[in-house]
């Protein structure tokens, strides 16, 4: 299984997302958060990160650069911008556009904390409920 790619689309939606309804307005303007991650494997660097900071760093020397790269073949008549602009309309979303996902559900999550953590209480509270039905009932003498 390979990791989802975010499109630059995530970053936009999460800059874009209105507090207020207004749109324009960026989302981490309206909240608290200093840092606002998209994507499953952002986190998962992150907290790796700060768990165990040498064993990412290794990981990384080992991966890092191959992981980044595709077996395909690339049109050795394509524009380049690396003295000027290429010319013609470029997105950011480069090759990897058609494995990229615009939706991330680590950033819904992000940005509905408080749905989440309503939804994880009810979650304990039904399972609790139902651990508590199912047990047979003890009569104490």
């Amino acid at each position: 299984m390979q990791d989802a790619i975010a499109s630059p689309a995530s970053a936009r939606a999460a800059n874009l997302r209105a507090g207020s309804g207004c749109a324009g307005h960026l989302w981490a303007a309206h909240h608290r958060r200093r840092e606002l991650l998209i994507g499953g494997s952002t986190v998962e660097a992150v907290v790796t990160n700060k768990v165990a900071p040498s064993f990412v760093d290794r990981y990384l020397a080992r991966t890092g650069y191959e992981s980044q790269q595709t077996s395909e073949p690339i049109d050795p008549n394509r524009p380049d911008n690396l003295f000027e602009p290429a010319p013609g309309e470029w997105g950011a979303d480069g090759i990897f556009k058609d494995r990229s996902s615009k939706h991330s559900p680590q950033l819904w999550a992000t940005t509905h904390r408080v749905l989440v953590a309503l939804a994880a209480a009810g979650t304990a509270g039904a399972a609790y409920w139902l651990v508590d039905k199912l047990q047979p009932k003890r009569l104490w003498r």
